[in-house]
């Protein structure tokens, strides 16, 4: 009777840990889930923020870039102002000095 009390013993010993054991697993799975699910959220919330930055860098850069445009075009028309001011000034010498040479023919 002492054996059977003793493997008894051992058996419900095996079984006691063979439940905390499924019960360690499935608490390991969850703690492995969770955490992947919180990996996939940080990681889209990264990708969300790093295409947010992109597009504020990407619309800083247009935004430079159309003021050197602008500031370029000033510039191009401030200089054909000036040709066309020079050009209608010496019109009146220019044209003296056409009359001159075909009038010395």
């Amino acid at each position: 009777m002492a054996a059977k009390s003793l493997l008894r013993q051992i058996r419900d010993k095996e079984s006691d840990l063979d439940r905390e054991l499924d019960r360690a697993v499935a608490e390991s799975r969850m703690i492995v889930e969770n955490a992947q699910r919180e990996a996939e959220t940080i990681l889209r919330e990264a990708e969300l923020a790093g295409s947010a930055a992109a597009e504020e860098y990407l619309r800083s850069v247009r935004e430079q870039t159309d003021r050197e445009i602008a500031a370029l075009r000033e510039k191009s028309r401030a200089r054909q102002d000036a040709v066309r001011a020079r050009a209608e000034a010496r019109m009146s010498r220019a044209a003296e000095h056409i009359v001159k040479a075909v009038s010395l023919r």
